[in-house]
Order: structure tokens, then sequence, then C-alpha cells
């Protein structure tokens, strides 16, 4: 073999079996080493990524739920307050006291006390 085909080789030593030096196979351990490392974090950081994007899909989940309850409660609420205003209301109340026995005042006198005298009947 000639001395310029073994040169216009890209890895002369590699193609004709020929041993490595040391530093190249520094180099070539080096490169092979970067990509393994480079590989490493691009799969710890796409795990990193989809455990962030599930946290936060479950998050959401749960945060939809709630809302979903607030809702309900809302509406109860509502409900509650509307049902509330209607036993307050003076018509039911004087419906309430009427069966409860208790009679509507017609006339109202009222006594002067600091006068010093009552009103006997």
């Amino acid at each position: 073999m000639s001395r310029s085909f073994a040169i216009s080789l890209p890895n002369p030593h590699l193609t004709l079996g020929l041993p490595v030096s040391k530093g190249k196979r520094l180099e070539l351990a080096a490169k092979k080493t970067w990509v393994a490392v480079m590989i490493g974090f691009t799969i710890f950081f796409v795990g990193m990524y989809l455990y962030q994007v599930n946290q936060a899909a479950s998050k959401s989940f749960v945060l939809r739920s709630l809302e979903k309850d607030m809702e309900q409660l809302e509406v109860t609420v509502a409900d509650l307050e509307n049902a509330s205003a209607e036993m307050q209301a003076l018509a039911n109340v004087e419906e309430r006291l009427h069966d409860l026995g208790y009679v509507s005042v017609d006339h109202m006198e009222f006594v002067d006390i600091p006068r010093g005298y009552a009103l006997a009947k």
C-alpha cells in the first residue's frame, strides 16, 4: 500500500487495523462520552418535562372538579337564601303567628312612664 492511500483515508488506523495511539483513543472516548452525556441529559430533561406536564394535568382535573363543586354550592346557597327570604316574608310570619294563637293588634295605646301615671282598664 502506498503512503498516499493511507493518508487519504478518514481513519487509516481503524481501516488498516493498526494500533491507535493513546491520544487518539482519548479523543474517541471523549466524543463517545460527550454523546452519552448529552443523551443522558436529554432523557433526564424529557422525563422532567413529562413529570411536570403530568402534575399540571392532574392539578387541573382537581381544580375543575372543585370549580364544579363550587358552582353547585353557589346554586344551593341561592336556593337556601330564596327559601329564607320566603320564610321571613311578613305574610308568612303573620300566618305562622296566627297558627300559634297570637292575635293582631288593632289599636295601640302607649303609656308615658316618666310622667308617673299608669293606665288601668
